[in-house]
């Protein structure tokens, strides 16, 4: 007679491949058939996996850390442990734009005041989801999975003019220094810096944030710039939007004409760190000073500030 096998807590155990048997002699076996999950086939990704940021950075600078480079669609900062280094996960428009995010990303230090940390750029397994992103917010809403990147070493970088062709028409152009005055940097010395690189089409000078604002003809001309200032720790930064030469400035701002001129290979050291005793010879090369454009026409009016740190007194000639 038939006797079923033994069963475990009055369950019978199945594995793939396993034939029940048919009752009697003869019986014949069916294998099981398991359908087989659906399986997609591998998209282009668009969603850059970012690593080697300092512990202390805030999530709200690492969502806005792409936002100026083309393609940019949003972030998102998984949790992390406290004392454990975040990482970033960015989404963009297209393959073409995350490999050229990538290839500007990858090998950068996020800090120049410690230039051994810097950042490995790579892309991620799968897409990030921005399905119930919050509009008008970077990153807001996005839902990812933390996972391994596709690959451990980056894509190899493209040329420059490759990379550059796929920013959009409204690519920023313009670049800042903001408290040149802290910085030991005298205004003057930036604007002449400016003029003298290539592709330089205005300035504007604003006295009430101690900053300087210089617009390029592409974002290639201000790349090399901004490069270049990165070398000599100038402080240069993009600007936020690019700068308007077409608007009336306001009181207390004055727009600057640049002069076509060699790129210097050093900045030219700031009058309020030339030696007090320098001869007379080096303060007749001082820059010349730029007018300032106010409504009631130009100013004939000059002034003297710090007098006390510079060792003067008003009983002087």
């Amino acid at each position: 007679p038939f006797r079923p096998e033994p069963q475990a807590e009055g369950l019978r155990a199945l594995s793939l491949g396993s034939r029940p048997r048919a009752a009697g002699a003869g019986g014949c076996r069916r294998p099981i058939s398991l359908p087989l999950a659906p399986t997609m086939p591998p998209g282009p990704i668009s969603t850059l996996y970012v690593l080697g940021f300092p512990v202390e950075v805030l999530p709200r600078d690492l969502k806005n850390f792409c936002r100026f480079l083309p393609g940019f669609v949003a972030a998102n900062v998984p949790p992390c442990q406290a004392g454990q280094a975040p990482a970033l996960f960015a989404k963009f428009t297209s393959s073409q734009t995350a490999v050229a995010a990538l290839n500007r990303i990858h090998g950068q230090p996020f800090d120049l005041d410690d230039p051994a940390l810097v950042l490995k750029a790579e892309l991620a397994r799968r897409d990030m989801d921005v399905s119930q992103q919050t509009p008008g917010f970077a990153g807001a809403g996005a839902s990812y999975a933390q996972h391994p990147p596709s690959y451990p070493q980056h894509p190899p970088k493209r040329p420059l003019a490759q990379t550059l062709a796929l920013a959009p028409e409204d690519e920023i152009c313009t670049l800042t220094v903001l408290g040149a005055t802290e910085k030991g940097i005298s205004m003057d010395s930036l604007q002449e810096w400016f003029q003298s690189w290539p592709g330089c089409v205005g300035m504007q000078i604003n006295e009430k944030i101690d900053g300087i604002f210089a617009k390029f003809e592409s974002r290639a001309e201000a790349e090399q710039v901004i490069m270049e200032a990165n070398k000599q720790n100038l402080g240069v930064e993009w600007a936020r939007r690019n700068l308007d030469l077409s608007r009336e400035c306001p009181p207390g701002v004055a727009l600057a004409a640049p002069a076509p001129a060699a790129a210097p290979s050093f900045l030219p050291a700031p009058a309020a760190m030339q030696s007090r005793g320098a001869p007379a010879a080096a303060a007749a090369q001082a820059p010349w000073k730029r007018p300032r454009m106010v409504d009631g026409g130009e100013l004939k009016t000059i002034t003297v500030l710090g007098m006390t740190e510079k060792g003067l007194s008003q009983d002087e000639p």
